[in-house]
């Protein structure tokens, strides 16, 4: 995302985070406001619209998902290797639907 001008996100949730944040700060600043001007709105739209596009942009090129998929199921299978004689036994004592 920094190679897109957003530095200082650590984890991807910090992205969306930003967003939220800045959408509190209006309302903090501006407690008295009917909301925000149109100008104000399409700047915050282009600034969401960015940051997202970024974000994904940035996952794709990192395989994010593919990655948190696989580890995921690299856990899962870890539990099922450990626990394979307690499964085996539920299995064979309640059966299986399929």
């Amino acid at each position: 995302m920094a190679d897109a001008g957003f530095s200082g996100f650590k984890v991807r949730d910090d992205a969306q985070q930003s967003i939220q944040d800045a959408n509190s700060a209006f309302w903090e600043e501006n407690p008295e406001s009917n909301g925000p001007t149109e100008e104000q709105t399409e700047e915050a739209k282009k600034l969401e619209i960015d940051t997202a596009v970024a974000d994904a942009r940035c996952a794709a090129k990192t395989s994010y998902e593919e990655t948190l998929l696989q580890a995921q199921f690299d856990v899962e299978q870890k539990f099922v290797d450990k626990n394979k004689d307690i499964l085996d036994a539920l299995v064979a004592k309640y059966g299986v639907d399929s």
